[in-house]
């Protein structure tokens, strides 16, 4: 979410080399920046995923997506038995028919991991919005979850990183600027 000059920015200055403080600030940058534009409760966070679900909610077409993948496979299957049976039937000697037979199995599997492998790819970039989407959505969950430790609790786990982001005029902008998400 934050463009790659402001974190290598926030990684040089502040010497972040934590994962766990990288992730928390990140997490922080969300929930500051939420609750600037009006998302402070767990209730207006539940709208907001609602939000975010009516607008990107192609999850359900992985399914679709998978069920396409596998009647291909069927297909090429079926297409390399009918080729195989149609060969092996031609070949007499029972040594060449079992190279043969290998041979087709061994293309039959390639074949079908070579299906798999060009979805993924071309699913890799015909879902970005969606996986991006399902990312936001779950970093407000666990926002929320945040949200309800610290209102059942004594426990803030944003204090520290907190008082970093308010001594710091760069982290302020990027929490009061229009294009955050």
């Amino acid at each position: 979410m934050i463009v790659r000059k402001a974190r290598r920015y926030i990684k040089l200055n502040y010497q972040i080399r934590n994962f766990n403080e990288w992730s928390k600030l990140k997490q922080y940058l969300l929930y500051a920046y939420l609750k600037q534009n009006g998302f402070k409760t767990r209730e207006d966070l539940d709208k907001l995923i609602g939000f975010i679900r009516s607008e990107y909610g192609h999850f359900e077409e992985n399914k679709k997506r998978n069920l396409l993948g596998m009647i291909m496979s069927v297909f090429i299957a079926v297409f390399l038995a009918i080729f195989g049976g149609s060969f092996l039937i031609q070949v007499e000697d029972f040594k060449n028919r079992t190279i043969f037979t290998l041979i087709i199995l061994f293309l039959a599997v390639l074949l079908h991991y070579l299906g798999k492998m060009m979805e993924q790819f071309f699913r890799h970039f015909t879902k970005k919005e969606a996986r991006q989407s399902f990312q936001l959505i779950q970093q407000i969950i666990l926002i929320q979850m945040i949200l309800l430790t610290s209102e059942n609790t004594e426990y803030h786990p944003f204090l520290a990183i907190e008082k970093k982001v308010q001594e710091n005029p760069f982290l302020q902008e990027i929490i009061l600027s229009k294009s955050f998400l």
